[in-house]
């Protein structure tokens, strides 16, 4: 039998390309349609097939499809539905998706559902959710069929947006349509609660996806498990974590980071502490809120000893928020020596001076309780931070405050205005406290006053102005306050202090004395002794000024027989 020569056609090049298209090996397939038209016995002729075989080749080059597929109708080569469908599926940014589409209309190429899932697609993953939307609108009014795709990509799109709501729109919509809803179409749900904090409603959709039997994925029970983090559901974490073992479904590390992070936020340190020893080499997410746990128990010695552990191992050396999270616990542990300490290691190791940063700092030296109010000051003053709000101000204010330096409280809050912010409740406070010493209590008053205009009155407040009266020995002003607390809405949650602050102010007018210490003693806030005895100093005072005005009164008419004997003397 003689050999033959087999001449190559239309469907030789056509199976070809489909090959290559299975490995994507699309420099192979560029190149062989360029030889194809060097072929000596019968060149090959691009058909549509062949056209859309080389396109699946190339997906992975989207300029290089996106100029195959425009140049093509030059060619008299017009690109079919499928054509666009390859190169939607792989057009890289969502503005050539969308291009992509409306080219399709304008080449009278009805794209199919296929075709428009994968423009949603590409507008999900870029955030553009208006543009998922219309995309959606636009396949209802052209009566094209939504699929399970359709909503699950529209309803990533939301949660990426931060639309919670809409997302469960779209899951409603999607059983309205008799559509079956997939796996990912719960993890899209879940994903959509965890961000809107509803950890019982995450539960509760993560176990009737059994209903519809559907198989629970790692990433099903991590958004689960992310919004029990958020809500502080420890224990049905931890049921999580023991479902997942019985179901032989691997824990990943955000799992394990959003059990700890549950556990740590509801105060539950022994299960925070048991899960760290499981998982020794934990990531960064994980020692914080070990960290975190650790400051909460007020364990700081144990916080060191992780940091100091970690940075033997090499291991999160560079992590500025553990730093922050130790110095924290040190602060909370009023061992304000090993903050400082931690705040120049990381101001040695380069670490970017955040909010977070500056505020630990800030508030170990106001734990420190001596007074480094000039300290304070010159940290702020030096601080390039930008600022969003007041918090760090009020931190810095607080030394300032222990020493009574309301000089410089006064002039922090005036800078506020300054940087463009607004002093909050916790700046009044902090500057009603600055404010307890002598005649500084018309200050005091009008800071009351300011507060009633913008916001409520608490028991701070009305206890620094107590306490500001009681230094200024303003007897009157400090009854006032007390009288008044009903009226604007103060409920002293231990009345035993503002009521003792007034009768100090009161110590020198024995009657107004008695008065207020039969009340306390009417509302069980003072004992039969400290009674008694602060009845007898009211009463030894009104005994000694008594006697005092008796003495005035013998020397006034004595005074007065002496003028009227003058008087005779001279009429005389």
């Amino acid at each position: 039998m003689s050999c033959r020569a087999i001449s190559a056609n239309q469907v030789t090049l056509g199976t070809l390309l489909s090959a290559y298209g299975m490995v994507t090996n699309w420099l192979q397939a560029v190149q062989l349609v360029h030889l194809s038209y060097q072929w000596p016995v019968c060149p090959a002729t691009l058909t549509v097939v062949s056209f859309n075989a080389m396109l699946a080749a190339c997906r992975v080059q989207w300029p290089l499809t996106l100029h195959m597929l425009f140049a093509s109708a030059s060619q008299r080569l017009p690109p079919d539905v499928v054509s666009y469908n390859t190169v939607a599926s792989n057009a890289g940014p969502w503005t050539w998706a969308v291009k992509l589409l409306t080219s399709a209309r304008e080449a009278s190429v009805r794209c199919n559902t296929i075709g428009n899932n994968a423009v949603i697609a590409a507008c999900s993953t870029s955030f553009a959710w208006r543009e998922a939307v219309a995309v959606a609108d636009t396949m209802q009014f052209r009566g094209i069929q939504c699929s399970t795709v359709t909503c699950n990509s529209l309803g990533t799109a939301n949660v990426r947006a931060s639309h919670w709501q809409k997302a469960s729109v779209v899951q409603d919509f999607m059983l309205d349509s008799k559509l079956t809803p997939d796996a990912l179409s719960f993890n899209v749900i879940l994903s959509a609660l965890d961000r809107a904090e509803q950890p019982q409603s995450a539960l509760n959709l993560l176990f009737d996806i059994k209903r519809h039997r559907l198989q629970l994925t790692p990433m099903s029970f991590g958004s689960a498990m992310s919004a029990l983090s958020r809500g502080t559901r420890w224990r049905n974490a931890l049921q999580l974590l023991s479902i997942m073992a019985s179901s032989h479904l691997p824990a990943a590390a955000q799992v394990c980071n959003s059990a700890l992070l549950a556990c740590s936020r509801s105060s539950s340190w022994q299960w925070t502490f048991q899960l760290h020893e499981e998982r020794p080499n934990a990531d960064e997410v994980a020692a914080v809120a070990v960290v975190s746990a650790y400051d909460e128990a007020g364990r700081w010695q144990d916080a060191l000893e992780l940091l100091l552990r970690c940075s033997r191992e090499r291991r999160l050396i560079s992590s500025a928020a553990l730093h922050v999270s130790a110095c924290s616990a040190c602060t909370r542990g009023r061992c304000w020596e090993q903050s400082l300490l931690l705040w120049e290691d990381m101001r040695f190791r380069g670490f970017a001076a955040d909010e977070a940063a500056q505020g630990a700092l800030l508030q170990s030296l106001s734990a420190a309780n001596l007074g480094l109010w000039a300290s304070s000051l010159r940290h702020v003053a030096g601080s390039q931070l930008v600022e969003t709000g007041p918090l760090l101000r009020n931190f810095a204010m607080v030394p300032c405050e222990q020493v009574r330096q309301w000089t410089h409280s006064l002039a922090m809050s005036m800078a506020l205005a300054q940087v463009g912010l607004q002093a909050d409740v916790n700046t009044f406070g902090i500057l009603l406290g600055s404010l307890q010493v002598i005649h500084q209590w018309v200050r005091s008053m009008l800071m009351v006053h300011q507060l009633r205009l913008r916001w409520c009155i608490n028991e701070v407040h009305a206890g620094a102005a107590i306490a500001t009266a009681q230094a200024s020995q303003h007897w009157t002003l400090a009854c006032d306050l007390l009288l008044n607390a009903g009226g604007m809405r103060v409920h002293f949650r231990e009345p035993s202090t503002a009521f003792g602050a007034a009768l100090e102010a009161c110590s020198a007018y024995w009657w107004v004395s008695l008065t207020l210490a039969e009340e306390m003693s009417c509302q069980g806030l003072l004992p039969t002794l400290p009674l008694l005895a602060v009845k007898s100093d009211a009463l030894e005072i009104g005994r000694c000024w008594h006697q005092q005005a008796a003495v005035l009164d013998v020397a006034s008419s004595q005074g007065l027989q002496c003028l009227v004997s003058a008087e005779n003397m001279t009429g005389c």
